[in-house]
């Protein structure tokens, strides 16, 4: 998909959250601002972060039309890039990758067969199928293009699992977790440590970003 260059050349404030969780932390900052104090910009430390006001109080120019939707449709495909990135129909019905260990009724007779995926045209909700993907570790519900947990369903209150369900599920947990503001304004870097506390194939604070890591990403978006 194609981005507008020109309008990424622009930058704008935002007044989007950082941190995850929904309506937390402060605004993000212009990328035009001085550089931030905090020698680790994904760090927990507190940042020296300029308000409007220090940065002239110039009113930054709006986002074209649609321009927010884009981005939020090239962040889904670098979600999708980590998460399901060789799974048949574009992910949308993709168990995490092992034996089922449990499922409700219907989805039981899927229990012990492996790598299962599910039809998201038939499901009413989240499927709720447990997979044992790893032994030492617990089982995982996570399900579809983005791999959307069970837990993180219910959270961000995601009830639609078809596949225009699941984008628009993933659109709103992108918005609460603060990762689309930064990405309008060409910081991928952050946008990708807001939404690694969801999505762990995202490099992020707890994860060193590596070049290679973070160049893959940049080719995804």
């Amino acid at each position: 998909m194609g981005r507008p260059v020109a309008w990424r050349r622009r930058r704008w404030h935002t007044g989007g959250s950082r941190g995850g969780g929904i309506g937390g932390g402060s605004n993000h900052p212009s990328l035009n601002a001085p550089p931030i104090s905090d020698p680790d910009p994904f760090g927990s430390g507190t940042q020296n972060i300029p308000s409007r006001s220090t940065l002239g109080g110039t009113p930054q120019p709006a986002p074209p039309p649609g321009y927010e939707q884009c981005i939020m449709e090239a962040l889904q495909e670098v979600i999708h890039a980590g998460e399901t990135p060789r799974d048949s129909n574009n992910g949308y019905g993709a168990l995490a990758h092992g034996k089922v260990y449990s499922a409700p009724y219907p989805l039981n007779i899927f229990v012990g067969q492996r790598n299962v995926n599910l039809d998201p045209s038939s499901l009413s909700g989240h499927p709720g199928v447990q997979v044992q993907w790893n032994p030492a570790y617990k089982t995982s519900s996570a399900f579809g293009r983005y791999q959307i947990t069970i837990g993180t369903a219910a959270t961000y209150g995601i009830t639609d699992f078809s596949r225009r369900g699941q984008d628009s599920g993933a659109e709103t947990i992108m918005q609460a977790l603060g990762m689309v503001a930064p990405a309008m304004q060409g910081n991928l870097a952050l946008s990708m440590a807001l939404g690694h506390s969801t999505w762990v194939s995202l490099p992020g604070a707890m994860r060193p970003v590596s070049m290679r890591c973070l160049s893959h990403r940049r080719i995804c978006f």
